[in-house]
């Protein structure tokens, strides 16, 4: 989605503010993080411009400037490993001429997704072959897994990335300019001099905007260049992937025996047995945002599913920003949440296809406990929240009722945080990616106490929500100290208990309430600066230090906090005041004040422990495995993570309890019988999670242990979804393309791959453009009691449309009721072009059908993938219009294809 420039807040700057003064020239220039917050000051003033022509006088003057007196740029630097280019970059020497937009990022970031649309664009709008705009991406690893550089090439392979990136490693670059945030994106004039700085996802158009003011102002001076172009080329470290599965991201399961698979880069579902019979495969295969027949329906990266007790299957499509439906009775796809765009509503409230939503990840079906509704919970990976679809009346957590069909935030204030508490909308997540449903031996809800959810802990509801409520009770006495430091041992009432105050009373402030809305820069936490330049950076930390205190940008976050959303403190929420004393009684007809006891806080002795409903949540920025009790709305750590909420650093490969154990960037859980089940993702393993023994006669916090399965290293890569059906566990194997069986009975347990037999048809969908498949209306006229037919298939690129060198190209073909033998070169695609296979034997009435994927650039610079599918039919005789093509013994038959890209 495309955000507007902000308008100033003041309304009082004037349009010269953007510029430094000669003053503080010298102090301006000298960093990247000052010039992003005169970036933002111009857009400021640009959105409070009149006309076209203002808006070009500030632009001109800010070029004018920063290509003047520039900010210090360095090199990129050397050694690293390039991805979708031939060679090494140099700065000086390969962009030079151009405009450039380097954009600092991390894979495993959903603010940095975000950005990816908004450069393609870009890169639309201005070819990079044919035009002097350049974009680079610089790689800058948060977690240590993404420093791999074949764990980036998957990644710029499954995003679809085409323009060059670099693999910053030691993000030696991001230090040396003083990058503080993901993302941010830095833009340079021709002369490699930095123009503009942006932090955060909400940039867009600015963007846009900036590289057509810059592109303009040089064009004149006749100082741009696209020539020589760059050496673009696919990454040449991606393996071939003409696989059934394309970067899967999830598996469910479907009653006791099927499978449903979410074949993500495909775009689509595979419904299959858990033998590996492909039943149903769901969508078309292209990107797209489509409802409708089940054959024709468009998916964008799909990620988790999950499956009701009807066989209604609802998605999480999450590059549409929406939840899908599919009915297998009627065999249709429709959207029940989300509009299609990119939400930034951090309270929701409206019909659930009228309420944009950010990034869906994950999706899982219970009942809310007290009032029996049946919810929708989704993982909103984009806001860091936890959303409620509601599929039949019921009420939140603070007793609001919620129409079915409403869509709302139950958990989560949209701060990317690892804040546990009591209170739901006060809790904090860091991009939440998967989510199951179970039940935790845990305390249960002791006699109801006066902490209600009162309208102070409700964020505000914007204009036009369904369903706001605001409870007529007043506020409670505000908890002393000690209630916040033992948050997660408390049991508190299901409902809110409204108490009476009299009027001599005065009620204490509350505390303000979380922010409804988004931050401008959805950015994520920073990386920690280096040290001084005279001492050496110690790489052997796993884990960076905290970043010091130091001049920021103005959408920075603070030092000592990694939250993307501005709040009223460092930390989040303050916390309330202590209560006034009491009134003192005026005359003797006054009756006494009424006094609220403050709540009991100490550690009960005899707390009743109980089988809880939670919904467990795989915290992905934060490492960590959390909990959200469904009577109360409580969200608790259960391992992982640190006990510093602003700290999303604490990440490792570590078995242990609590907080001591370590994950990194886990993607998805399941539940089983007293376990629950995690994808370690950038640890490639499969973890489980069991409750410690905890005594019902001693008052103890229950505890959850981590222990790691038993597995060959190697076996899986950024496994990122798993379902587990009697003793075997299901995992989308995500980078092997695959999903592998673990058979849970043995010792050590015993993985397998689940091949899949999947219809010729449904195999041959990928995503991009091809030519249907439809078949070619050619007819191979093979001379009767042949054995062996010799068939080279030419493919005929469209003009200016060439095969890209060294790319993974591959293809196959297939006959029924033949042997089909491919060539020496065994399925790849190399110059000039013909695919050679050999038939036996070629029996009339007999079908062939070639498919695979092509690597092709385009005369415009862009480099991209396209399907290969089509088919053709032997037969004796031939039907007239048919193209015949004769076949005599040991003679090779050509066939041209024509390649729609």
């Amino acid at each position: 989605m495309t955000n507007h420039p902000k308008k100033s807040s003041t309304g009082s700057q004037t349009e010269s503010a953007a510029l430094p003064s000669s003053s503080n020239t010298a102090s301006l220039s000298a960093s990247i993080s000052c010039l992003t917050a005169a970036t933002e000051e111009l857009f400021s003033n640009i959105s409070s411009s009149q006309g076209r022509d203002g808006v070009a006088e500030l632009m001109e003057r800010h070029i004018q400037h920063y290509s003047k007196h520039r900010v210090p740029m360095v090199d990129f630097e050397p050694g690293c490993d390039w991805h979708n280019v031939s060679r090494s970059l140099h700065l000086y020497e390969d962009l030079r001429g151009r405009v450039s937009v380097l954009d600092f990022f991390t894979y495993c970031c959903i603010n940095c997704l975000h950005v990816l649309p908004q450069l393609r664009t870009l890169e639309e709008l201005y070819p990079p072959l044919t035009s002097p705009l350049a974009v680079i991406g610089v790689h800058s690893a948060k977690f240590s897994n993404e420093k791999a550089s074949e764990k980036l090439a998957a990644a710029i392979c499954r995003y679809g990335i085409s323009h060059p990136v670099i693999n910053d490693s030691q993000s030696a670059m991001w230090q040396k300019l003083g990058i503080v945030c993901w993302p941010t994106l830095v833009v340079l004039g021709p002369a490699c001099e930095p123009v503009f700085a942006f932090v955060g996802e909400t940039h867009g158009e600015e963007l846009r905007l900036g590289v057509e003011y810059l592109l303009n102002h040089h064009q004149h001076a006749g100082v741009l260049s696209s020539t020589p172009p760059l050496p673009l080329a696919p990454s040449q470290q991606v393996r071939d992937e003409s696989t059934v599965l394309r970067y899967p991201g999830g598996v469910t399961a479907f009653g006791g025996d099927d499978l449903l698979i979410t074949d993500t880069a495909h775009h689509r579902l595979v419904l299959t047995t858990v033998t590996g019979r492909v039943k149903e495969v769901i969508g078309s295969g292209e990107r797209g945002f489509r409802d409708g027949d089940m054959s024709s329906a468009q998916f964008s990266s799909p990620q988790g599913s999950v499956v009701s007790a009807e066989g209604v299957i609802y998605v999480a499509d999450t590059e549409n920003h929406a939840i899908r439906k599919v009915c297998l009775e009627s065999r249709t796809v429709s959207t029940v949440a989300g509009t299609g765009a990119q939400g930034t509503d951090l309270v929701g409230g409206s019909m659930a296809t009228e309420q944009a939503i950010s990034s869906p990840w994950a999706v899982c079906l219970t009942q809310l406990p007290d009032d029996d509704a049946a919810v929708l919970l989704i993982a909103v990976a984009g806001t860091h929240q936890v959303w409620a679809l509601y599929l039949t009346n019921g009420t939140d957590f603070a007793g609001c009722p919620r129409l079915a069909g409403s869509l709302v935030c139950v958990a989560g204030s949209g701060k990317e945080e690892n804040r546990n508490t009591g209170y739901p909308l006060k809790a904090s997540f860091a991009q939440p990616s998967g989510i199951c449903t179970t039940k935790f031996r845990l305390p249960l809800p002791t006699k109801p106490i006066s902490i209600s959810v009162g309208k102070e802990n409700l964020p505000p509801v914007p204009h036009g929500s369904h369903g706001s409520c605001v409870p007529s009770a007043p506020p409670p006495p505000p908890l002393p100290p000690v209630a916040r430091s033992l948050v997660n041992e408390l049991s508190f009432a299901p409902r809110p208990v409204p108490f009476v105050a009299s009027a001599s009373v005065p009620l204490p402030p509350s505390p303000p309430p979380p922010s409804a809305s988004n931050n401008a820069m959805h950015a994520s936490q920073p990386v920690p600066p280096p040290p001084p330049p005279s001492r050496p950076v110690n790489t052997s930390m796993s884990v960076p230090p905290p970043p010091p205190v130091a001049p920021s940008p103005v959408h920075s976050p603070p030092p000592s906090s990694h939250s993307s959303q501005s709040s009223p403190t460092i930390h989040g929420v303050s916390p309330p005041p202590p209560p006034p004393p009491p009134a003192v009684a005026v005359g003797r007809s006054q009756p006494p004040p009424i006094r609220v006891p403050p709540p009991t806080l100490h550690r009960t002795p005899n707390r009743m422990l109980g089988e809880v409903s939670v919904a467990v949540i795989a915290d992905a920025e934060s490492s960590s495995i959390r909990l959200l009790r469904l009577d109360t709305g409580a969200v608790i750590n259960v391992v992982g993570g640190s006990s510093d909420p602003t700290d999303l650093f604490a990440y490792g490969d570590t078995d242990g309890v609590g907080t001591k154990a370590r994950l990194q960037h886990p993607l998805a859980v399941a539940a089983a019988p007293n376990v629950v089940y995690i994808a370690d993702t950038y640890n490639h393993k499969i973890k489980k999670v069991t409750a410690c023994p905890i005594s019902e006669n001693k008052n103890q916090t229950p505890r959850f242990e981590v222990t790691s399965l038993s597995l060959q290293s190697g076996e899986l890569s950024e496994p990122s979804g798993l379902c587990a059906i009697g003793s075997r566990l299901y995992v989308a194997d995500t980078n092997h393309h695959s999903v592998k069986v673990i058979d849970l009975s043995s010792d050590p347990p015993a993985v397998s791959e689940l091949v899949l037999d999947m219809p010729a048809a449904a195999e041959d969908e990928t995503d991009g453009k091809s030519d249907a498949g439809s078949d070619l209306g050619v007819v191979l006229l093979a001379t009767p009691g042949l054995e062996l037919l010799k068939v080279a298939v030419r493919l005929v690129l469209p003009p200016g449309v060439t095969l890209t060198p060294d790319a993974p190209s591959s293809w196959t073909a297939r006959a029924v009721g033949a042997e089909v033998r491919l060539s020496p070169e065994e399925g790849r695609v190399t110059e000039p072009g013909f695919l050679s296979f050999s038939i036996s034997p070629p029996t009339a009435a007999t079908k062939v059908s070639v498919s695979g994927r092509l690597y092709v650039c385009l005369s415009s610079g862009l480099c991209t993938a396209t399907a290969l599918k089509s088919s053709f039919t032997i037969a004796h005789t031939a039907d007239a219009g048919a193209a015949v093509f004769p076949v005599q013994a040991a003679d090779e038959v050509e066939i041209p294809l024509d390649v729609v890209v």
